[in-house]
Parts: C-alpha cells; structure tokens; sequence
C-alpha cells in the first residue's frame, strides 16, 4: 500500500498539493482528513468525490504531518488502500443511544470482515465517549482493536465529522479495517506519573467525582496541585488543572486510564471527569505534572512495538490531546518528532478532545491527555 501526507494552509494550497501528489500516477482510493479550516470542508469533500476517493474527515484544532503542528491547516494521508479492505460508516447519536449506534457500527463491521479493526472519532466533549468503546465491545468482542480520537476545535463545545456526503455535529464517524489484509498495530499511552496513594471514590453522580474518601474531591485535588485557581474561566480551569492533573482511574486489569477533569463546582467541592461515568468505590490517583520522561516514554514504548511486532510498516496516525499541547508546550514537537523517527513513513495527527486505544496489556477504552497512535500495513 502507498501513502502520501499532505499539509496546506488554505484550501487553494491543499489543492495543489493534492493535485501534485498524483502527478507520479498515485491513484489514492482513502483519505483521512484534519482541518482547522471549518469553512473549507465542503470543499475538500468536493475535491475528494471529484476523484472517488472515500473520505474519513474531522475538525482540528493544530495538525501534523511530520515534527512540527501547524494551527489553522488542512492535513491529508492518501492511501491506495483496495477498496474492498475497508469500509466508512458515519452515524448520527442522540444522549440516549450511543452504545446502540456504536454497537450497530460495530455489526456493521463484523458483517463486512472476519477480523474488522476500528479507526473512530467522535463529534462532541458531550458525547458518551465510553459508550462507544462499549458498543462496539459488545458486538465484536473484548479483544476487538479500536483506536482513534475525538474531533476538536478552537473552544470547548467540540467539533464535527464529516465525509463524502454529509456533516455531522454528533455522531460517530468509523473507519473499519479488514484486519486479514490491513495490519493495524498501535497504543495508547500517556507518559503521566502517579502521585501519592491510591483513593476511593465514595461519592459520585455520572461523571462527577463528589467525595474520595468521604471527603470533598475538589479540595483533596487542590491540595495535592498547591495552586491558586481562578473558578470562572473555564478555559483556565482546564489548562490549570485538567491538563496538568489527570485523574489516574485504576483499572481491574493493572492498567490506569488517564481522564482530565473538565467542570469544577466550587460550591459542592466535586469535579467532572471528561469520560464516565464513574463508579463508587473505583480506585483513582492523582498525577504529577509531566516533565520530558512523558516524551521519552512515547517514544520508547513506539520503539519497542516496532522491534517487536511490526518492523515496517505503510502509515502512521496520531491522535494527540489537546492537552499534551497545553501542558508540553514547545517539546510536543519533540513527541512528535520521535514518533514520526520510529516510523520514517508518512503520517497524519492532530490534537484531539479524547482518544481511543489499549494501553499496553490493557483494554480497549476511552482516554485524556493521552496519545493513541496506530501504524498501518498491508498484508
């Protein structure tokens, strides 16, 4: 399988380079798409059905390539994948009914190939994140292989999806994978350490964190942060503590999912977590904030699936939180760098509001402040 990254900071840039990328004979049949530039997506999708080529698209806020992200770009990975290897569902989603359409995505799938693998995205900060890690569970098994992350914006309300016929503001937007001719090997990590000793939940309502250990969670984290918090800006709320102090959820299986909290109430003395919802007596740590060791990480743990499960390989996606943007800063860049080294094949990324990936030895679940990168081949 071939591939081409391209990166334009217009929609007449994207054109051209779009255009020249098939001047050699490449006749892509697959593109995922990132963009900041939300005005531009009918016409990137005009551009694609010029040439039937099948489009995976979601808003960006900060897109990649190679080492360095660009705010306000368009980024493209061509692939001439066979048409007959994959399959793009996009379905619209209502509060209630997240796992069914992700379930119904998920048979959707199983229909199509023996050994479907999921590429996702959703369109919203409200959508039920993990209801879709659970739907499509529940169709194809534990051990089904989903990565991806949320679309994002430049605010918090969240982003949309788009492909070759339509947009949407709330849904579930799936690239699905035949796995028998299509490798799709990858993790999820997030490089952030835990601190202090593990706590209880004792109180909680969906997603909110109300008591650890019988007494107010929000003053337990503030405790543990030693900061001065400003509550009525919501954007430094998150930059402040979401994306510097992950919640660190233990899981059953020795692994810990990594969820910002995103709302704070003062008065109550809770926080939300941007994935849940939650249960009482689930096990949580806080995290210190992030130093290199977060990059080298990422990078290593790259490495070693590398050397140990898939020495080449056709394509690279990232899926990176916009919060390892708020709180690395500058060195992101390495991060990216160092994962695009690995690799040295064509690649995509962008900064998102949530990914979906196994951590090592782990399951398949809903993350933060969290990259999930997966590498493709060709059998």
């Amino acid at each position: 399988m071939k591939a081409k990254s391209i990166q334009g900071r217009s929609f007449q840039e994207t054109k051209r380079l779009f255009n020249e990328s098939m001047l050699d004979g490449f006749r892509p049949t697959l593109a995922i798409v990132f963009t900041s530039l939300k005005d531009d997506w009918e016409l990137i999708r005009e551009l694609l059905n010029e040439k039937k080529i099948a489009l995976f698209g979601t808003s960006s806020n900060g897109e990649f390539i190679g080492e360095q992200y660009e705010i306000g770009s368009t980024t493209m990975l061509l692939l001439d994948m066979p048409p007959a290897y994959f399959k793009l569902e996009m379905e619209d989603v209502e509060d209630t009914n997240t796992v069914e359409v992700a379930r119904e995505i998920g048979e959707s799938g199983l229909a199509t190939f023996t050994n479907p693998g999921f590429i996702i995205s959703g369109s919203s900060t409200s959508i039920r994140a993990e209801e879709i890690i659970h739907g499509l569970v529940d169709a194809c098994g534990i051990e089904v292989n989903i990565v991806g992350g949320n679309s994002s914006s430049d605010s918090m309300q969240g982003g949309f999806l788009f492909n070759n016929t339509r947009r949407s503001d709330k849904g579930i937007l799936a690239l699905i994978l035949d796995q028998d001719k299509i490798r799709m090997e990858g993790e999820a990590i997030s490089g952030w350490k835990p601190m202090g000793t593990e706590k209880t939940i004792t109180a909680c309502e969906g997603n909110w964190i109300k008591t650890l250990d019988h007494k107010p969670a929000l003053g337990m984290l503030l405790k543990y942060m030693g900061v001065e918090i400003d509550f009525t800006d919501e954007i430094d709320l998150y930059n402040k503590i979401g994306s510097i102090y992950p919640v660190q959820i233990q899981g059953d299986d020795g692994t810990a999912r990594i969820i910002p909290p995103l709302f704070f109430n003062e008065e109550e003395g809770s926080f939300m977590l941007a994935a849940g919802p939650v249960q009482k007596g689930a096990k949580v740590k806080f995290s210190l904030p992030p130093d290199l060791d977060v990059v080298d990480a990422v990078v290593n743990t790259a490495r070693q699936l590398k050397e140990q499960s898939l020495n080449e390989a056709d394509a690279l996606i990232i899926f990176s939180c916009i919060g390892r943007l708020n709180t690395l800063g500058p060195f992101i860049n390495d991060e990216i760098k160092g994962l695009t080294d690995v690799w040295e094949i064509p690649s995509i990324g962008f900064f998102t509001f949530g990914e979906y990936g196994r951590a090592k030895n782990g399951l398949p679940t809903f993350h933060g402040t969290t990259v999930s990168w997966v590498a493709l081949k060709e059998n």
